[in-house]
């Protein structure tokens, strides 16, 4: 373990995820329990995000997993808070309704378009010296022009016939903002602007 996380020899830090996703509902079973009074979204929203929010965002940038199985596991632990949610607002509990209806009606993204946005920002900081890490922005692979500009992905695409190259966030960096890349300047946005486009077209 370091700073928090569990590795294992694969590093598809499965007992990282199994082990935080336990302490998640947890906590959320607390966050039920003490809020059966409650009335305020906003109260509950706040809770929700310093307990279990929290916890589940923790150094997504190295566990973030890529298998469709854990990225549910992982968001169930929201929908189940979201549907929480809608029957303290509501006053009746319904199993089947949506999750993105859910997260559009009390405007929470899903963990993984979040997740998403903080590899995008963390990277953003790398390449303009928010952090300095040099190891790390030694190893970005910047495109350079095609004869053609139209639909010119700013990072390259890499492929492979072995699913484990989605694990390395580099990686996952360059798919992500490349499907964004048309909307956004990297290079000259202000970290405030930046971020807040980010969200807005990452988050789904």
């Amino acid at each position: 373990m370091d700073l928090g996380i569990i590795f294992d020899t694969k590093l598809d830090f499965s007992q990282h995820i199994n082990s935080m996703v336990s302490k998640a509902y947890r906590r959320l079973g607390i966050v039920k329990r003490k809020t059966r009074e409650f009335s305020s979204e906003n109260a509950l929203k706040v809770l929700y995000y310093a307990l279990v929010g929290s916890n589940l965002e923790y150094c997504s940038i190295i566990w973030d997993p890529n298998h469709r199985n854990k990225i549910e596991i992982i968001e169930r632990i929201q929908n189940d808070f979201l549907r929480y949610l809608f029957s303290k607002k509501n006053g009746i509990y319904l199993q089947d309704i949506s999750s993105s209806c859910l997260r559009d009606m009390f405007n929470i993204p899903s963990l993984c378009s979040r997740r998403d946005v903080s590899c995008v920002l963390f990277f953003y900081k790398v390449i303009n010296g928010s952090i300095d890490c040099t190891v790390i922005l030694s190893a970005i692979n910047f495109a350079g022009p095609a004869r053609s500009l139209r639909n010119q992905d700013s990072f390259p695409n890499v492929y492979s016939r072995f699913i484990y190259i989605d694990r390395f966030s580099l990686y996952k960096f360059y798919k992500s903002f490349n499907k964004i890349s048309g909307e956004l300047d990297i290079y000259h946005m202000s970290p405030t602007v930046f971020k807040s486009n980010c969200f807005q077209l990452l988050n789904t």
